[in-house]
């Protein structure tokens, strides 16, 4: 394997690559493997050792954000230098990108389009088509217009959600002209934050399952994505998953849309309705739950209205909060929310990492980690070392399920629907060889060098 200047692949590339990955003056995640990697040795070009701290199920993976490859011949030497701005900056990382896959970068105009040539010696072989033109909309209503016009011939996952296609799949469809790939690989769900004691849903956990039976989550994802393969979610995993049904058969809590047993419930907990019709304590406290969002979509904000009006109709306040698409302290904001965080996430074990202590966000670790309601549990942490550190299948398996029935039973989140958020494929008739992928690749153009195209 080449890099794209034609010096071959070494171990010391992922030497390199992961000492950068693991940097903590990097503006990078450090979550994950990587965050457990105790040493790494390159005994020749063709020979890696990674040794843990602790015993990882990822390790054997060696996906791209754990086990990363840079070439070090352009980097080390300015990383060496001890100028972080300056290595962040490098034109490495933009314009003169050196890579490993099947397209060597071409000619890049600045917020029109990258220019992507085809590798002679890529590993898998060289693509069967010679030039890839990739282009920038900000607006994807235009972006769809110019698929509809033939201006387009792909769009990759991350750049249209349902509501954006709806045009492009009414017009193929009567005229054949292309194929739409929508994969039901997300969850769209609510994250309830625990950091403030005095929240009615933080230590009691018939709140947080009245909560649940309040929403009518069926109506709002059939009118979120009609005519799509969604349904309410329960877990955080796909019902087709074994895992699934390991945890059905454990005894998997459900909370159907029943308003009666979420003001059951509430009454249990100590909340009654007052003559205006909102629930209140005993001091005459309001029952008030905040719905925040990131107001990066406009079906995202209609889905947020939705989920407040669903609780409104059941006797609680709700008020909508918007972070905007521009804030420079976003992870601060999401972190701050007053009730729940709404936002489709892709279904991957990992998620389940954002209810560990050590996860939690703080203005300590400027708001890095996955755990971003602030949720902290001594058992749950025990639980999910024990899943995070098994490496038999079988008993992997056992232990996700019992970490996903743990948080349906404490009503941990608020599972929605599935959704494809932005997990779609769209490309013209003509092109041969996109096709779905799993939740936990979510990159569309894997197999790009096998492509073909009238």
């Amino acid at each position: 394997m080449k890099w794209h200047d034609g010096v071959p692949l070494s171990a010391e590339d992922f030497m390199f690559g992961i000492q950068v990955a693991r940097d903590p003056d990097l503006p990078l995640p450090h979550t994950g493997g990587v965050s457990l990697v105790r040493e790494v040795l390159a005994l020749d070009a063709e020979t890696l050792v990674v040794r843990w701290s602790e015993t990882y199920f990822g390790a054997n993976e060696g996906n791209p954000a754990e086990m990363p490859a840079l070439p070090r011949h352009l980097l080390a030497d300015l990383y060496r230098q001890g100028e972080k701005q300056a290595f962040i900056n490098s034109p490495r990382w933009a314009k003169e990108w050196v890579g490993l896959g099947p397209y060597r970068m071409g000619e890049w105009v600045e917020g029109a389009y990258t220019e992507a040539l085809a590798f002679d010696d890529y590993a898998l072989g060289r693509p069967k088509i010679d030039r890839i033109i990739i282009r920038y909309f900000l607006d994807p209503t235009v972006l769809a217009t110019n698929l509809l016009s033939g201006d387009i011939d792909f769009v990759s996952i991350g750049s249209l959600r349902t509501d954006d296609l709806a045009p492009v799949r009414n017009t193929w469809q009567a005229s054949g002209g292309g194929t739409v790939i929508e994969m039901m690989t997300y969850i769209t769900w609510a994250r309830m934050q625990f950091r403030d004691p005095s929240a009615p849903w933080v230590n009691d956990v018939r709140v947080r399952q009245a909560l649940l039976h309040l929403v009518d989550r069926q109506s709002m994802a059939e009118a979120f994505f009609p005519g799509s393969a969604t349904s309410p979610a329960d877990i955080f995993v796909a019902r087709e998953d074994p895992v699934y049904r390991l945890v059905e058969q454990r005894g998997l809590s459900k909370y159907p849309y029943d308003v009666a047993q979420g003001e059951r419930l509430l009454g249990d907990a100590g909340w009654r309705k007052g003559q205006d019709g909102v629930f209140q304590n005993a001091s005459g406290q309001h029952f008030n739950i905040e719905v925040r969002i990131t107001a990066n979509a406009p079906a995202l904000v209609q889905q947020a209205l939705a989920l407040g009006d669903q609780w409104k109709r059941g006797g609680l306040e709700s008020d909508l909060f918007s972070i905007a698409s521009n804030a420079t302290n976003k992870p601060e904001l999401k972190a701050a929310s007053k009730g729940v965080y709404l936002q489709p996430d892709a279904i991957t074990p990992d998620v389940l990492e954002g209810f560990t202590t050590p996860q939690i966000q703080t203005a300590q670790n400027e708001w890095q980690g996955k755990n971003l309601s602030g949720y902290s549990n001594p058992d749950y942490d025990r639980l999910y070392g024990q899943y995070a550190t098994a490496l038999e299948p079988t008993k992997w398996d056992a232990l996700y399920a019992d970490v996903l029935k743990r948080t349906a039973d404490d009503a941990l989140f608020l599972p929605l629907y599935y959704s494809s958020s932005t997990s779609t494929i769209t490309f013209r008739r003509g092109v041969r060889g996109p096709a779905p992928v799993l939740p936990i690749q979510s990159v569309g153009t894997w197999n790009m060098h096998e492509w073909e195209m009238d």
